[in-house]
């Protein structure tokens, strides 16, 4: 059984085209981009987690409460 030259070829060709596209969807998660962009997500999420299991931070005690202002208004006012 005998085949044409472009009947091979073009069987070989889309032969080819599935195993290049697994080759092409397995690799882009490995890439250089993707795996730093991959070790940058997990590096936020450690430290997110390491912020959250921290033991709280003191903070500064509240300043003073400012004195109270007379009311101008008061003199206008009626006491019963």
């Amino acid at each position: 059984m005998s085949f044409s030259r472009p009947a091979l070829l073009s069987g070989v060709l889309l032969g080819l085209v599935p195993v290049l596209l697994a080759w092409w969807a397995l690799r882009a998660d490995t890439s250089p981009p993707a795996r730093h962009a991959r070790l940058d997500r997990e590096a936020a999420v450690d430290a997110v987690r390491r912020r959250l299991e921290a033991p709280p931070v003191p903070r500064a005690p509240a300043p003073p409460a400012p004195e109270p202002r007379p009311n101008p208004r008061a003199r206008f006012q009626h006491d019963p």
